[in-house]
């Protein structure tokens, strides 16, 4: 897992399971909307005690790569 993954983990939500999203920020944080507002948090409370996992796409364009 680097900073600007894509990642995602499973959450369990009224009717089912689902898959919640976020940006890996680098130093232990993630980048995720929790409903209400985007914010920052650590990835311990973004997974909730499940196994994050990076998402992964066929390729990349490297025009759209940007360094934050």
């Amino acid at each position: 897992m680097a900073k600007g993954d894509h990642i995602y983990c499973k959450m369990m939500m009224t009717g089912g399971m689902t898959y919640h999203h976020g940006i890996d920020y680098g130093d232990g944080a993630v980048i995720h909307y929790d409903g209400k507002i985007i914010c920052r948090v650590s990835k311990k409370k973004f997974a909730k005690g499940e196994k994050i996992q990076v998402f992964q796409y066929e390729k990349c364009d490297i025009g759209l790569i940007f360094d934050f």
